[in-house]
């Protein structure tokens, strides 16, 4: 939706059970803002925690995280991040 030299921002949406794997990103700080539905979050030294709509979560570069859509519907998240930002996948 948004694109510039500065920051990308995608949205996107996913059925229950889907989400991304385990990663971070090597030079980038992202942030989401939760648009429709439940999601379980799991953070690098923060564990794991279900956020829903109008949540706002913010995981700095560098630091682990993987994402889920839980729930019995699709949810939306709005993520806001440097463009082509590099995604770097780790084993779970």
């Amino acid at each position: 939706l948004v694109y510039n030299k500065r920051f990308g921002g995608v949205l996107i949406q996913q059925q229950p059970g889907e989400g991304n794997r385990l990663h971070y990103h090597p030079d980038a700080d992202e942030c989401w803002i939760i648009i429709k539905g439940e999601w379980e979050w799991y953070i690098d030294g923060q564990g794991t925690r279900t956020v829903q709509e109008g949540d706002l979560v913010i995981v700095p570069e560098k630091v682990k995280h993987k994402i889920t859509c839980k729930g019995n519907s699709p949810g939306i998240r709005f993520a806001i991040t440097a463009p082509d930002v590099k995604h770097v996948y780790a084993k779970e």
